[in-house]
């Protein structure tokens, strides 16, 4: 087996109803975690904390670290025939940073995919 032919890819996501599970027509693509995007989120939290050492991290610092890199590992989305409120918003970082504040059903479904680092390698 040829190793250097083993990559992470990005992958899109369905996001689910979480009550029911069945699919609600948003599709999330996400980057995985050795993406350089993804990578220079995590450097820059990191160099942070190594910075203020002295500081303790508050539970709000952790939850803003968190959607920062949420906000880096999404590049992109497709509401289908889902929408907001009636809307369908563009893709951009504020409005992602919106829709998972308002929704952390969405976040949290998001946040545990990004997590899944097997599932950016086809077989």
């Amino acid at each position: 087996m040829d190793i250097s032919a083993i990559s992470a890819n990005e992958r899109t996501i369905d996001i689910l109803h979480p009550a029911t599970g069945e699919p609600t027509g948003l599709k999330v693509t996400l980057l995985p975690g050795t993406d350089e995007k993804v990578e220079s989120a995590r450097r820059k939290i990191t160099n942070r904390r190594l910075q203020s050492r002295s500081q303790k991290i508050t539970a709000e610092q952790l939850e803003a670290e968190g959607m920062e890199l949420l906000l880096a590992s999404v590049s992109g989305w497709d509401w289908g025939e889902a929408t907001l409120g009636g809307e369908q918003p563009e893709f951009s970082a504020d409005n992602v940073r919106r829709v998972l504040k308002q929704h952390k059903w969405i976040r949290d479904q998001i946040d545990r995919e990004a997590g899944y680092s097997e599932a950016f390698f086809g077989a």
